[in-house]
């Protein structure tokens, strides 16, 4: 799958808005957190699993968690994966305060 165009940034609880042309074959949104590894531990990396729907062919709403503790403010990975599992080349995204 493609991401054609998403926010650079968004806030907790926003509706995020991907256009893909992909839009019919994606099984699953998710942030993922980059690692920041030291001392053999990596306190940094999580996967957050986003809810969304299909707005049209090709385009998709995304919600953002409004828990801080889910999701932390930071840069993250955003990844669309269709029904083969098959993730994206993913773009960041900065979930701001």
């Amino acid at each position: 799958p493609t991401i054609i165009k998403n926010p650079q940034q968004v806030d907790y609880g926003q509706q995020l808005e991907i256009e893909t042309p992909d839009a019919n074959d994606i099984k699953s949104v998710a942030f993922i957190r980059p690692s920041a590894t030291t001392h053999c531990l990596n306190p940094e990396q999580r996967y957050v699993g986003l809810e969304f729907e299909k707005k049209n062919d090709n385009t998709l709403l995304a919600k953002v968690p409004a828990n801080r503790n889910v999701l932390p403010p930071g840069y993250y990975m955003l990844f669309i994966i269709n029904e083969l599992e098959i993730p994206c080349i993913a773009p960041f995204i900065k979930v701001i305060l």
